[in-house]
């Protein structure tokens, strides 16, 4: 194994550890949370996920992925990154604050333009608070992953799970406070990390800033908005449309959905975090070769995920979801299906940010948000929650194919059509199967579940005989 190739597992593996602990959390709090929460509970708590992205959106107009980019320029620790990272960091704390200001006196009349069943206080308000944590911690941890101290972002991040999800569990099961114990517990874990983050960059820059760099960075980056812009319409549009149109009761089983589903993306995070920097520096010096076998290894990998999401579905539902969600679990396979485009059309993106492309990946970006509306309109209209997930992979796989062929135009760096293209006949392939098996409700059936066992301890041992993995490595690598 490759220096280059073990730095990457290692770094992922130990970003993608919090993010695995996370959901393992998350699910273990299901129970308790489908039993204590209604459907429009969860709602609640998705439209203030919703508001928390769209802000996030408006916070970070493509200014963290550029000064990542200009990072790489000049020396590590000389006096233009501290400024650099400095006039971001200014940025990322002045705007937020006044769209705070902002939000006290107009947030209420916005809500009831926007949303059928939220009212901004408190939720809303709380939710604009949040908002304010994600954009610094954010440039915090791509940071650290560039100076290659991971370790002690897996490890705040850690911490800032374990106080998430031990002070929900207070607040819900011995307070009884439901939906406000969840919505706090999330918050604190939030300014948890946000005061970490902001110790450690002030610490970094040394307070030091420049206005004359901070709008060099934010014109470089503007076209970047529109790519960001796109993002977070992706993410939120068939939440947001479904709240509309079918009120927040369908949100509610839909969102649930959409976190079982989203588990392979989430697993993912600490590699995708790790490969902008690795493919940076990389191809500045010329190694394609290992870019290609990295990113073969991102592609399985991230496959295999996808697949034992779909194939254990019925399991996880039948045994960690209360039975009022059970509407959920049809809809899981779909929206797993548009996560895999979507984790591929980011491992491509990072093509275009390094040779300063962001005029294409933004229009590519906004056109498919565009699309994404659309279709999420139609197909909602016509066949509610499960037009939802059809709309949002259909638009993640246009928008995985206009980036990857689009990026052919750099000869140095590409993906296997062929593979790529195989993992998604596959994935559709055991959608179909465990569709016409036990898809549509949740039942356990112990012969099922060991057959499925054997194939995907079979598909495991061939996939470490493949690339020349050993158990004992990475276990080695996550201690």
């Amino acid at each position: 194994m490759s220096n280059l190739l073990k730095h990457f597992i290692i770094s992922g593996v130990s970003l993608s550890f919090v993010n695995i602990s996370s959901k393992i959390v998350n699910l273990l709090l299901i129970p308790f949370l489908t039993y204590y929460l209604a459907p429009k509970e969860f709602a609640i708590i998705a439209i203030y996920m919703i508001i928390i992205s769209i802000l996030s959106m408006f916070y970070n107009p493509g200014i963290i992925s550029t000064t990542l980019r200009l990072y790489y320029d000049s020396d590590e620790n000389s006096l233009e990154n501290k400024k650099l990272i400095g006039s971001s960091l200014f940025f990322l704390i002045i705007l937020p604050f006044i769209v705070l200001i902002f939000s006290l006196f107009y947030g209420d009349f916005l809500c009831n333009i926007f949303f059928k069943e939220f009212n901004f206080f408190p939720y809303g308000l709380l939710a604009v608070i949040a908002a304010i944590t994600t954009q610094p911690v954010r440039l915090w941890s791509m940071l650290w992953v560039a100076r290659h101290r991971v370790k002690k972002v897996a490890i705040i991040s850690l911490f800032r799970l374990i106080i998430a999800v031990s002070l929900t569990l207070i607040l819900i099961v011995f307070f009884d406070k439901g939906l406000d114990g969840r919505i706090i517990g999330l918050l604190f874990g939030n300014l948890f990390i946000f005061s970490i983050s902001i110790y450690y960059l002030f610490q970094f820059t040394e307070f030091k800033f420049s206005l004359k760099i901070l709008r060099s960075t934010l014109i470089l980056g503007f076209p970047l908005v529109f790519s960001v812009f796109a993002y977070v319409l992706n993410e939120t549009v068939d939440k947001y449309m479904i709240e509309n149109i079918l009120g927040a009761y369908s949100l509610g089983i839909y969102d649930l959905a959409y976190t079982f589903a989203a588990i392979p993306l989430l697993i993912m995070i600490g590699f995708s975090q790790v490969w902008q920097p690795v493919f940076y520096e990389n191809m500045q010096k010329g190694l394609v070769n290992e870019l290609n076998k990295i990113s073969e290894l991102y592609l399985v990998v991230f496959f295999s995920i996808c697949m034992f999401v779909i194939i254990f579905s019925n399991e996880i539902f039948y045994f960690f979801v209360n039975e009022s969600f059970y509407q959920s679990i049809i809809l899981v396979p779909i929206i797993v299906l548009g996560i895999f485009f979507l984790g591929l059309a980011n491992l491509i993106a990072s093509v275009f940010t390094y040779y300063k492309k962001f005029k294409q990946l933004g229009f590519i970006s906004f056109f498919i948000a565009m699309i994404n509306i659309f279709l999420n309109y139609f197909f909602i209209s016509a066949h509610g929650m499960f037009g939802a997930a059809i709309a949002t992979s259909l638009s993640m796989l246009i928008f995985f194919l206009f980036l990857y062929f689009k990026s052919k135009q750099f000869d140095s760096f590409g993906i296997s059509f062929k593979k790529i293209f195989l993992s998604i006949i596959l994935l559709l392939l055991i959608f179909i199967i465990i569709k016409f098996s036990h898809l549509s409700f949740p039942v356990f059936k112990f012969n099922i579940f060991i057959i499925k066992l054997i194939f995907v301890l079979i598909y495991t041992f061939f996939l470490f005989k493949k690339y020349n993995l050993k158990v004992s490595n990475l276990l080695n690598l996550v201690k």
